[in-house]
């Protein structure tokens, strides 16, 4: 993940934790971006992923498997330590999907 710097000491981070939440079908630049934005600014970074149980479709053609080799793949080995990387269920119900997000 070149093309960033993090910070020297673990105390110079200033989150935690951060979350980005998609589908990341294809992974593309614009994703690495933000990741390593949030990775400058917070000590871990969980990505969660969208879609995951859905069968493969055009819309959909990675599995949720593929998907996390994809992103962790793009990730230089001294980061991806900091990067966890699970699946989100689809549920169409905001109240239940916020819930599923915290937990």
């Amino acid at each position: 993940m070149s093309g960033f710097e993090s910070p020297a000491t673990p105390a110079a981070y200033k989150y935690d934790l951060a979350v980005f939440i998609g589908r990341f079908r294809f992974l593309h630049k614009g994703h690495l971006s933000v990741m390593r934005r949030a990775l400058v600014l917070s000590r871990h970074l969980v990505v969660l992923v969208g879609s995951c149980r859905q069968p493969r479709t055009p819309r959909n053609p990675l599995t949720f498997d593929e998907v996390r080799e994809n992103i962790l793949g793009a990730l230089d080995a001294a980061v991806r330590r900091r990067v966890l990387v699970c699946p989100l269920v689809d549920l169409y119900d905001d109240a239940r999907w916020s819930r599923e997000v915290e937990a």
